[in-house]
């Protein structure tokens, strides 16, 4: 019996560490495509936590040719809609 419980908790914790691995590549795959948007377009993208949800709000910045910010939007939420 204890030996089963802990094959199930190394098991699940294999799997956790699996998907936490893959959301690591994910975020870095995320933050490049990002940076080549931003150099390209003139803008910044900037992300937080949303204060209602918990999910990731964005808003982008202009900016001039030295990268030097000239408007923004409000933050939006991907998940819920939320605006702050």
């Amino acid at each position: 019996m204890i030996e089963q419980r802990e094959a199930e908790r190394r098991a699940a914790l294999s799997l956790l560490d699996a998907a936490l691995a893959h959301t690591d590549e994910q975020r870095k795959h995320d933050r490049t495509i990002t940076d080549e948007m931003e150099a390209r377009m003139g803008q910044m993208i900037q992300t937080r936590g949303c204060s209602r949800c918990g999910g990731t709000m964005y808003k982008t910045v202009e900016t001039d040719d030295n990268g030097v910010p000239t408007s923004e939007t409000q933050f939006v939420c991907g998940g819920c809609g939320n605006v702050e």
